[in-house]
């Protein structure tokens, strides 16, 4: 870059500014005399002489450019690469308002010529810059900010995403960009840009794929509860895309909190208001609530399943029996969730039946309490297992037993609530 910016000066310049002296100036040259062939004979040869000083002089500027990172120029020129600003450099000229230069709109022409010729380093600038500006504001200030450009830059930092969502780029930033016109206020025709040019399918493909950063799965499942958020029309447009699916593969196999809490609430959504594509969302997450891959994705199913219930008019009776498995685990949450979910089932008369016979049969398992004798022993056996090895097995039959009882606990208080709601 040294270079570069050197090229723009001539040679004088460039030794005047490395401070290289050049004791062949051309205001000091002797007047030549060509009248003989002696005299053009000493004039060529001084000339070669002259070129052969700056051009030894041109290469102690080279390698003084070339040993500029270590000398700290380099590092300077980066200084003022990174502090220069598309975003503020595009700002139209007139009266700056009590928040300073974001008072006045940029001029789009100028950051859509900075983007499409600057590097990786000059987007993610140009987008922190429109982020930091641009936050919680509707549609119209964001056509005021970008001149009429909205909609334009949209599809740059669209396009961007689809060609570097493999390359491991700043895939958040991108989507918060992105983000700030799906959530402005008034700004719907910005969604269904974004639609058309394939934005949600690319979300989608992003959640599916295993190299794709997790915290980058949150934030694309995060823009397409804002397309889901937005009506029964946008709902029916991503199940047509496969995203019941999508999304739940993408909770099943998710080990990160914020990627399954998104994605419990896009399923939920998907069949909150949507009757056409309701029941496969259902099975969806019953298909969820019976696998045993992860047991927080049988938790956030169960919390979307409560949710829709009352969307649903008929409940087929196979859904005590998953939720039954849940009731029966050894783990405390499952077991809270399981309750939550048949106590939210009792009222369905074409359920009540079943449910009152599973109860019953839960309380009838008989719960010996030799078992955690039973369980140290059998880790105490073979040769040369110490005594804690001993206390780990008897706390695990300990454990067993406890949730054993507080299993039994919610079953007697399911029956409890149903005798004193419809006998």
């Amino acid at each position: 870059m040294t270079l570069l910016r050197l090229a723009h000066h001539g040679t004088g310049d460039i030794l005047a500014q490395f401070n290289v002296k050049n004791g062949s100036s051309s205001s000091r040259r002797r007047p030549r005399s060509l009248h003989n062939g002696s005299g053009l004979s000493i004039s060529l040869r001084d000339n070669e002489a002259e070129i052969a000083k700056e051009t030894a002089a041109i290469a102690a500027v080279v390698a003084t450019a070339r040993n500029a990172k270590g000398n700290g120029l380099g590092s300077g020129i980066r200084d003022r690469a990174v502090e220069y600003s598309p975003w503020e450099a595009a700002r139209l000229p007139g009266r700056a308002q009590l928040g300073g230069n974001a008072g006045r709109p940029v001029d789009f022409l100028k950051v859509a010529c900075s983007w499409d010729r600057g590097s990786r380093s000059v987007r993610e600038r140009i987008l922190e810059d429109f982020i930091a500006t641009c936050k919680h504001k509707t549609g119209p200030q964001l056509e005021r900010e970008l001149s009429l450009g909205a909609s334009l830059f949209l599809t740059r930092i669209s396009a961007w995403l689809r060609l570097t969502y493999l390359l491991q780029y700043n895939l958040e930033l991108q989507m918060d960009a992105i983000g700030i016109f799906l959530s402005a206020s008034g700004g719907g025709r910005y969604l269904s840009e974004f639609l058309e040019i394939g934005g949600a399918l690319t979300l989608l493909e992003m959640i599916s794929l295993l190299q794709v950063k997790e915290k980058d799965k949150a934030s694309a499942l995060k823009l397409l509860i804002h397309v889901a958020s937005a009506g029964r029309r946008h709902k029916e447009f991503l199940c047509e895309c496969q995203a019941v699916r999508a999304v739940s593969d993408c909770l099943a196999r998710s080990k990160f909190d914020l990627t399954q809490d998104y994605a419990r609430h896009l399923l939920q959504e998907l069949g909150a208001g949507n009757p056409k594509y309701l029941m496969s969302v259902y099975k969806a997450l019953l298909a969820l609530l019976t696998s045993p891959a992860s047991l927080v994705a049988q938790q956030m199913a169960g919390q979307a399943l409560r949710a829709l219930f009352p969307s649903i008019p008929n409940i087929h009776p196979s859904i005590v029996e998953a939720t039954l498995s849940l009731l029966k685990s050894p783990q405390l949450p499952l077991q809270h969730e399981a309750y939550e979910l048949l106590r939210e089932l009792i009222p369905r008369e074409n359920l009540q039946d079943t449910i009152i016979n599973a109860l019953v049969d839960v309380l009838q398992i008989p719960i010996d309490e030799g078992d955690t004798d039973d369980a140290g022993a059998a880790s105490g056996a073979g040769g040369g297992t110490s005594g804690g090895m001993l206390r780990n097995g008897r706390r695990v039959g300990k454990l067993k037993m406890v949730a054993l009882y507080i299993q039994q606990a919610y079953t007697a208080r399911l029956l409890g609530y149903f005798s004193l709601s419809y006998f």
